[in-house]
């Protein structure tokens, strides 16, 4: 890799206006700090799991709740440790956050001037700024994907480096299934580049971790998906749209926080024209990526899927030959020109909720999740004790059921108000992201909003949670729901649970339950 980090005034002056940019990151990101209520939703298995009761959301069920094992059980060991499953995930966001930037700057870019290029883009982003914390993947992620690139361009111990990457990928996708779009176009052409039995070793070895897992999937869980890919790959919307949400995600993204799309796709471009071969399978990963956001209609969560392919854009530009002071300013100005004219500009952290264009928030509403969130579960808010996540009018629900007991039902938000409701309380959740049964039924005809898909509930089946026994109505439905309690309910190892895997998993379920 090319290093340009030594020699010059320009240089130094450059150098320190790394360090200049990258204190600023780290102010706008511990003042934007905040915890979203899906967060809430890991915490819950994460509670669940240090208290004894496994890795579960319903204690009396396996269903894997979280689509990012990687990152929960990081969470969990912080939290054994602090006591305090909050406190906990932001500081592991914040340390990853710095750690990625400053992986991306010292390590990726070519030199000081192309680190501040690379950096201009991410504190003009909202977006990036806003899940650098949250309590989700997002840091982690940008964390791998800084480790990748940096093992990618780096020519020390070639023979390794299959193997790194690898490992890496591992890491990568069990953080997030879909990061291997990101990576996986580089990849593959290094396997196929370096034909042979210790290239390939080296990749099966690194891929082990994963595979690890979904062996370790099947057998706990049943299944080789987390329980909120089945609800929401498996809504039986119509693709045109989907696509349709998707653009609308896209376009929000431009109207709210140009910056993050724009310098996408300027790294994008870059390496497709002007860069390597590496950099090119690296802006394919990119489109990958962001045309399966397409495909699934975005996220009601602003910006959030648009964090990662901006960072690994950044690192593409952090490639650029850059020597001229004028062409660092040129970025700084279109990166500040940018983040003034969107709506959610990155240095007004106490932003105003707004629901996304479209014409009907419940099916289209893109939203300012930590505008929702962050006077409750900000970090700032916290420390100064203006605000405190059981504070939240979810918390209070939810802790309002611990005390009565019992069963209870959740609509669209159910990660503050599952977690405080404890591990005694048996949540039925509409929008099917904890539920085995529901995560299997068609969304509901006009009744879903992006990243809420809600499920009708089967006659029989509240009833059958609360005795314990399978009450469902519909014979063929009662017959399917059989099989998911054998799987989520029966011993690990016995026969007639490990038949009930292989039709769940290989055999089309009944049109009922479609």
């Amino acid at each position: 890799m090319i290093r340009e980090w030594g020699g010059g005034l320009a240089v130094s002056r450059a150098t320190l206006g790394v360090a200049a940019v990258g204190l600023l990151f780290a102010g706008l990101v511990i003042d934007r700090a905040w915890v979203s209520d899906d967060a809430y939703i890991t915490f819950r298995s994460v509670d669940n799991f240090l208290a004894g009761h496994g890795l579960r959301w319903n204690v009396a069920e396996r269903v894997q709740a979280y689509t990012h094992p990687l990152w929960m059980f990081l969470v969990a060991g912080a939290t054994a440790l602090s006591g305090d499953v909050h406190g906990a995930s932001l500081g592991l966001s914040l340390g990853l956050s710095f750690a990625a930037v400053w992986v991306l700057a010292r390590r990726v870019a070519r030199g000081p001037m192309a680190a501040l290029v690379a950096l201009a883009p991410l504190i003009a982003s909202t977006a990036f700024l806003d899940y650098s914390t949250s309590g989700l993947e997002n840091p982690l992620l940008h964390f791998l994907l800084a480790a990748f690139l940096w093992r990618l361009f780096s020519d020390r111990e070639p023979e390794t480096r299959l193997l790194h990457l690898s490992l890496l990928v591992s890491a990568l996708v069990l953080t997030r299934p879909d990061a291997v779009l990101l990576v996986g176009p580089v990849l593959a052409a290094l396997g196929y580049r370096g034909r042979g039995q210790r290239p390939l070793a080296g990749i099966a070895l690194g891929l082990l971790p994963l595979a690890a897992w979904e062996c370790f999937s099947v057998v706990y869980y049943g299944f080789p998906l987390s329980n909120t890919a089945y609800a929401k790959l498996g809504t039986g919307i119509e693709a045109a749209a989907l696509w349709q949400q998707g653009g609308l995600y896209f376009l929000d993204s431009l109207r709210s926080d140009p910056a993050t799309l724009v310098f996408t796709g300027l790294g994008i471009g870059w390496a497709i024209g002007r860069g390597k071969s590496s950099d090119r399978l690296l802006a394919t990963g990119a489109i990958l990526y962001l045309l399966y956001v397409a495909t699934i209609g975005g996220d009601f969560m602003r910006g959030r899927f648009l964090a990662a392919p901006l960072f690994l854009a950044c690192g593409l530009l952090a490639r650029v030959p850059i020597a001229r002071v004028r062409s660092v300013a040129v970025v700084f100005v279109a990166a500040f020109l940018l983040a003034a004219i969107g709506t959610s500009p990155p240095w007004n952290p106490r932003g105003h909720h707004q629901i996304g264009i479209g014409p009907s928030p419940a099916r289209h509403g893109i939203v300012d999740e930590r505008a929702l969130y962050a006077e409750h579960t900000g970090l700032m808010e916290r420390l100064t004790g203006l605000g405190h996540p059981s504070q939240h009018p979810y918390a209070i629900r939810g802790l309002s059921l611990r005390r009565t007991g019992g069963g209870g039902g959740a609509g669209q938000a159910l990660g503050l108000y599952g977690y405080y409701a404890g591990p005694g309380v048996h949540i039925l959740d509409v929008v099917a992201l904890t539920d085995p049964l529901l995560a299997r039924l068609p969304a509901r005809s006009g009744r879903w909003r992006i990243g809420h898909f809600e499920r009708a509930i089967p006659p029989g089946y509240a009833r059958s949670l609360d005795e314990g026994q399978n009450r469902i109505t519909d014979p063929a439905l009662a017959d399917y729901y059989e099989d998911l309690r054998r799987v989520t309910r029966g011993p690990l190892f016995s026969v007639p649970r490990w038949r009930a895997i292989g039709r769940l998993n290989f055999e089309a379920a009944p049109e009922t339950a479609k």
